[in-house]
């Protein structure tokens, strides 16, 4: 009697750990991923354009331009801020990372794939603590 007792105490430890590993495992699934870039374009045009529309929409936008930079043979980086993003990046212990945003050009499998540093990923790693509205 006591062989059983344990063989049923047994089965019903197994079956509470697997409810409690689906349990884990549906709430991992309901959960929301950031990634840290943002990846907004693929095109087929040249580099050379690509920096001259990136380049445009800069300037009409409210971000100006830091800095601009080629890592690499087909790379192009272009750094920019806002005053909102230099305000927000000041109430934060880590704050001055999420100031300056970055906007990749790059050049991958024959096409050109533009990108940008995701301000929710920053909110949601506690670079910046209020919501953003950019």
């Amino acid at each position: 009697m006591l062989f059983l007792r344990n063989i049923h105490h047994s089965v019903i430890t197994l079956l509470f750990l697997f409810l409690c590993s689906l349990s884990v495992s549906s709430q991992a699934a309901n959960k929301e991923t950031f990634k840290p870039f943002v990846l907004a374009e693929q095109t087929n045009i040249s580099m050379a354009d690509a920096q001259e529309k990136v380049a445009q929409q800069i300037q009409q936008s409210p971000f100006t331009l830091v800095a601009e930079y080629s890592p690499y043979d087909d790379a192009h980086i272009y750094v920019i801020t806002s005053d909102e993003l230099k305000s927000l990046a000041s109430e934060a212990q880590y704050g001055g990372f999420a100031a300056p945003q970055r906007i990749s050009i790059t050049l991958v499998n024959n096409q050109i794939q533009i990108a940008y540093t995701n301000p929710v990923y920053m909110q949601h790693i506690g670079w910046i603590f209020k919501a953003i509205d950019l």
